[in-house]
């Protein structure tokens, strides 16, 4: 699988340490605050870290959208909307039961092995809820439910020329500050759940690296059939040009 080029989002909080044990990617970080300048199209796949500054990608929220509808694409991880709506394709939707529920499963093969290595209990270890749930558009799919049919997990690639995958979870933060739930009762569980979060965002980034590979042979193959049809144009053109005469 040849190498892609990831743009890393971050809002002041040091969630990039969690790449740092990720290799065979060039990874590029900028803040938040200079969305307005970059060139996103330099890049294959975006990354928008957790812990976010909302007000600032938000002002940007529609420069991602066209980003994934003209082939771009887009992760945001650990989502949540306290004070605005500024998230890409979705709206946030705050939902703090009493005790965490079990999450399930609604993949199909191509986004099936996002859970690879994971045991999915553990994908509440953060208590997830408290990061509310997504209200998702038509053109979407959920892939990780509570069992209440919450969307936690959900895929945009449908009526749009990429993809983006928004997720509640925040595995960058976890595996970043290493920081327990309040399920954790000893290290040895800790360390797990800081492994199943390094496993997640592992997944994600190789979810990441197949989607812009796919997308770029699409791209090849729709300027290849132009190309094709063009050239027809004209020969078809010359050759009438020639009877004519």
């Amino acid at each position: 699988m040849r190498r892609i080029k990831i743009l890393l989002v971050n809002s002041g909080l040091n969630t990039l340490k969690a790449f740092k044990n990720i290799t065979g990617y060039p990874f590029t970080n900028i803040n938040a605050s200079k969305l307005h300048w970059f060139n996103l199209w330099a890049y294959d796949a975006i990354i928008i870290l957790s812990t976010g500054d909302t007000e600032q990608i938000g002002k940007h929220s529609r420069k991602l959208e066209d980003y994934v509808r003209n082939g771009g694409v887009l992760v945001c991880l650990g989502v949540q909307a306290p004070d605005s709506q500024w998230i890409p394709f979705c709206n946030w939707n705050s939902k703090l039961p009493r005790e965490p529920l079990p999450v399930k499963i609604n993949s199909d093969d191509d986004t099936s092995f996002l859970y690879n290595g994971i045991n999915i209990t553990s994908l509440s270890f953060h208590d997830f809820f408290a990061h509310g749930s997504l209200e998702r558009p038509r053109n979407s799919r959920p892939i990780l439910l509570a069992d209440d049919n919450q969307t936690i997990m959900c895929l945009i690639d449908r009526d749009v020329a990429g993809a983006a995958l928004i997720t509640t979870l925040d595995p960058d933060y976890h595996l970043a500050f290493g920081m327990r739930s309040m399920k954790t009762t000893s290290n040895d569980e800790a360390k797990e759940a800081r492994a199943q979060a390094q496993i997640l965002l592992e997944n994600i980034i190789e979810w990441c690296a197949k989607k812009s590979i796919q997308r770029n042979s699409c791209i090849k193959h729709i300027l290849a059939i132009t190309q094709i049809f063009k050239s027809n144009h004209r020969n078809q053109c010359g050759f009438q040009g020639r009877r004519i005469n």
